[in-house]
């Protein structure tokens, strides 16, 4: 069970929710097939569950089978959402279940820079997409064979309920306020690439990630990696836009920021609340009017400052 040189280790955060199902049906899914292309039968999986206090390693598995195609919701997010998020199904076979506390013992993990030990905790897999040292998958498995001690779980945050506001009595409008349609895709590109440089921003657009193409991207000078990532949604399918920004969140540990309309901006929130719970913290939703005013501020402050030759 310790042995064998090929298999790898690797490190999953999981919602206390899924780690149930984990435990019950020893069975987990992802959802890119790129991330299951690097993963193989034996290989083996050390769950970090989210929200844990404190912060916890749970349990270690091995793969045990091949990748199938999920047939129905079966995770907590995919049964609230009523869709597969996860279609990369397959068997686990438990090594050990135990509690490793990783605040207390991060430092010893030679996989972890010890400043920023909880960005290691996330994505999928977590570390950065890349497996788990042999040599700390073996302390976390002598660290899992101690006594136990008692876990509990931080609810979600709760969606802020904003209260209904009954609005005063208006006259009759007697013609309809046009309302203002959302600039084309390259146009919103554009809007946000000067507004990056106005705030003095490295910025980039038509990233390559994962196959794809991310929007625009804005990085601090002194940064090697992307502040911002920024996706724009103005019609179509707004799942694979938040894939996308989920994605550069999971490399670069950025802030993910959809630009949408308001049609599409509470659908958006619900979810980066649900689906992409685990980036909720980092994630943003602002409409692209907001964008629009950002910048025509930027460039009066310019004119002004041009004026005042300053």
């Amino acid at each position: 069970m310790m042995g064998g040189s090929l298999k790898r280790n690797w490190l999953l955060s999981v919602s206390s929710e899924n780690w149930k199902i984990v435990k019950d049906d020893n069975v987990w899914a992802f959802r890119s097939a790129k991330i299951v292309g690097k993963i193989s039968k034996g290989d083996r999986l050390i769950f970090f569950v989210v929200r844990s206090q404190p912060p916890s390693f749970m349990g270690i598995y091995e793969i045990i089978g091949d990748f199938r195609q999920s047939l129905k919701p079966r995770w907590s997010d995919e049964l609230e959402s009523n869709e597969i998020i996860y279609p990369k199904e397959v068997d686990i076979s438990q090594i050990i279940l135990g509690t490793v506390n990783v605040r207390e013992n991060f430092q010893k993990f030679s996989f972890i820079e010890k400043s920023k030990w909880s960005a290691y905790l996330q994505g999928t897999p977590a570390n950065f997409k890349r497996p788990v040292p042999e040599e700390d998958y073996r302390l976390i498995y002598e660290l899992m064979k101690q006594p136990t001690y008692d876990v509990t779980f931080k609810p979600k945050a709760k969606p802020r309920v904003i209260p209904t506001i009954t609005p005063p009595i208006t006259p009759p409008i007697t013609s309809p306020i046009p309302i203002q349609e959302m600039p084309s895709h390259k146009e919103m590109q554009e809007m946000l690439l000067r507004l990056g440089k106005f705030e003095e921003y490295y910025v980039d657009k038509e990233i390559s990630l994962d196959g794809e193409r991310l929007d625009v991207t804005w990085k601090q000078r002194i940064r090697r990696q992307p502040d911002l990532a920024f996706e724009v949604h103005k019609s179509g399918n707004i799942y694979s836009a938040m894939v996308k920004l989920k994605e550069a969140w999971d490399l670069w540990g950025c802030k993910a920021v959809l630009v949408t309309t308001e049609e599409h901006e509470e659908a958006a929130k619900r979810w980066f609340r649900q689906a992409f719970h685990e980036m909720e913290k980092d994630s943003r939703v602002i409409r692209w009017e907001k964008i629009s005013q950002w910048l025509a501020l930027m460039e009066e402050r310019k004119n002004i400052k041009d004026e005042l030759r300053i």
